[in-house]
């Protein structure tokens, strides 16, 4: 498991960090919280790409 930043998923995706952060906020992303800082699964996040379920 690796796990991202908000920062380093929005430079991956090439969007702004507040997307990842409200896309985490509504669901449409999984993420953890660890230590009060959010942070995604690099796998998770590629599976979800593969599915079209990140646009």
């Amino acid at each position: 498991m690796e796990l991202m930043s908000v920062e380093e998923t929005a430079s991956y995706l090439k969007i702004h960090p507040e997307v990842v952060r409200r896309w985490l906020r509504e669901g449409k992303l999984k993420g953890i919280k660890v230590g009060g800082v959010w942070r995604i699964d690099k796998n998770v996040l590629d599976e979800m790409l593969r599915e079209n379920r990140i646009k």
